[in-house]
């Protein structure tokens, strides 16, 4: 079984990789490109998995989980980042 993780951050995205050992197989980081859109920022993820994904051997059909940290308020009742102050 493998994870993944993305750190979305005002400065950059970086993802990791790992096997159910905890042993990280593949990690990236980019530059975020902010302002943007929230599609745009939704790609910007989509590529740091992507990437991070290829560079170990894997595909999206492998990871039942991914985990996602992002500054800013969550509402609770939607799970949806409401505000992101160093996002925009």
């Amino acid at each position: 079984m493998y994870y993944l993780g993305i750190d979305l951050g005002g400065t950059n995205i970086a993802a990791g990789v790992a096997d159910e050992n905890y042993r990280i197989l593949a990690k990236t980081s980019r530059k975020t490109r902010v302002p943007c859109p929230d599609e745009e920022m939704c790609g910007q993820l989509a590529e740091a998995a992507e990437e991070t994904l290829k560079k170990a051997g894997l595909s999206l059909g492998d990871i039942p989980w991914i985990g996602v940290g992002s500054p800013g308020t969550v509402n609770r009742e939607t799970g949806v980042v409401e505000f992101a102050n160093n996002l925009h």
